[in-house]
């Protein structure tokens, strides 16, 4: 049986092939609304094709049963919502602000641990959660502009992406506390065949309405990024899933988040050939002390 401590390594292993890929990606998308949209239904429709794979491959469809449509079908329009903020995010220019809110979003699986689940986070913890949000900013303000078109009216898609996200992974811990004998696989399978279901319709009503709009095609490179990154999607999901049971939710989380957004840094760094400022370094080793805080106390 694998523990929670290998399901976090092996999630933040994969995590360098999802940054890399989502980087790469941000350069060859079209600035189109409809283009981000088709490449997003494409990543979570990829996804799914993956889990339903696994499926075949296991021969295990067990655990169909009301509950686990139920909380994964939540799950797959909580991943519409951080879907269509981040296309509104993208459009508005305030996509530095929605990633650093939806990496916020741990806060709330982590206050329904203590609610659901009468867990308990030490000070310690908080200190490190509340270092891990300073060092986001930091590394986020050091490579974009943060307020680039922002205005109030943009409030709403910011807290869009805190809930939405933070739902998606608190409805992976209720999931397996909910359901333990459950097929996370079935669970990951309908988690992103519902997002690609509703994007894929909600594509073809904007076709109807506006087709003048709907011309510009993904280019094959974009094409073969997005398996790659819905295979890493599905990975992560799989493990940060079966970890949502083994490990407290402030740990699972901020390393998931955490490690996440260094990755993201070293891999613009490394490969991409951003420069490495005085604010990015101190964000990386923030983000590193958040990590050791939040697991050592």
């Amino acid at each position: 049986m694998i523990s929670g401590t290998q399901c976090i390594i092996i999630i933040l292993a994969v995590r360098f092939v999802q940054q890399y890929c989502s980087k790469r990606s941000s350069q060859l998308l079209p600035v189109t609304l409809f283009g981000n949209a088709k490449y997003f239904m494409l990543t979570k429709l990829f996804a799914s094709v993956f889990a339903l794979a696994a499926l075949f491959i296991s021969m295990d469809f067990s655990s169909f049963d009301a509950l686990t449509v139920v909380i994964s079908a939540a799950s797959g329009i909580m991943l519409v919502v951080s879907s269509v903020c981040s296309l509104y995010a993208i459009k508005s220019g305030t996509m530095a602000l929605s990633s650093m809110f939806s990496t916020a979003g741990l806060i709330i699986p982590c206050i329904a641990g203590i609610f659901l689940y009468d867990e308990k986070m030490s000070l310690m913890q908080w200190l490190g959660v509340a270092v891990f949000f300073a060092s986001s900013w930091l590394l986020i303000a050091a490579s974009k502009k943060i307020y680039s078109g922002f205005s109030f009216k943009n409030l709403f898609l910011l807290i869009g992406s805190l809930v939405s996200n933070g739902i998606t992974m608190m409805l992976q811990t209720v999931f397996k506390r909910t359901v333990p004998n459950g097929n996370v696989t079935m669970f990951s399978f309908l988690s992103f065949i519902v997002p690609a279901l509703i994007l894929l319709l909600s594509l073809e009503a904007f076709k109807i309405r506006k087709p003048s709009d709907c011309k510009e095609k993904l280019n094959s490179k974009l094409l073969i990024i997005a398996v790659i990154s819905a295979g890493a999607l599905f990975v992560v999901n799989q493990f940060a899933t079966i970890a949502a049971d083994k490990v407290e939710p402030v740990i699972l989380f901020t390393f998931i988040n955490g490690g996440n957004t260094i990755i993201a840094a070293l891999i613009a760094a490394v490969f991409f050939k951003e420069k490495i400022t005085v604010r990015s370094a101190l964000g990386l080793a923030l983000g590193i002390i958040s990590l050791i805080i939040v697991k050592a106390f």
